[in-house]
């Protein structure tokens, strides 16, 4: 369980990362 449990917390945490590069590139456009 605690596996399962931290690999939703870094595919999370991705996504969020993932947001706000996004928003980097459209703001650098």
């Amino acid at each position: 369980a605690p596996k399962l449990s931290s690999s939703d917390g870094r595919r999370s945490e991705s996504i969020v990362f993932d947001s706000k590069f996004n928003e980097k590139l459209e703001a650098v456009r």
